[in-house]
């Protein structure tokens, strides 16, 4: 089954802190490995010369393709936008999400949204 996670765009506040409007991007993903390589510029192969590379591995969250509203299964938000990528943006208000004034307040509130979808099970993360 596939995962849908978030990306916040942007948050703005008010000047006494409390959070006006928030901007998300919906990502339908997998859970896989992710691998990179790392250089190490202190550790010098003697046979080869040049610093030693070694490859990591973790398992993520790896998004395919940033979803549109009409993608969607829940459908209380203010509106769309598209970034300056090109990727869609979802905007809530305060008539969404109530008063809040913190981060962990906003990412509650968008992973509360990402549980309404009926065709995409929620990634949290740390948890999976």
């Amino acid at each position: 089954m596939k995962r849908l996670g978030f990306k916040i765009k942007y948050i703005k506040r008010s000047n006494d802190g409390v959070v006006l409007e928030v901007a998300a991007s919906f990502i339908e993903g997998v859970i896989g490995t992710i691998r990179w390589q790392e250089t190490n510029i202190g550790n010098i192969d003697p046979d080869t010369k040049r610093p030693v590379v070694t490859e990591k591995s973790r398992q993520g969250f790896i998004g395919d393709r940033y979803l549109l509203a009409t993608d969607l299964t829940f459908t209380e938000f203010k509106g769309e936008r598209i970034d300056k990528r090109g990727r869609p943006m979802i905007i809530y208000d305060q008539i969404h999400f109530g008063l809040i004034r913190t981060e962990e307040e906003v990412f509650s509130f968008l992973e509360s949204e990402t549980k309404k979808d009926t065709s995409r099970k929620p990634f949290k993360k740390g948890v999976e």
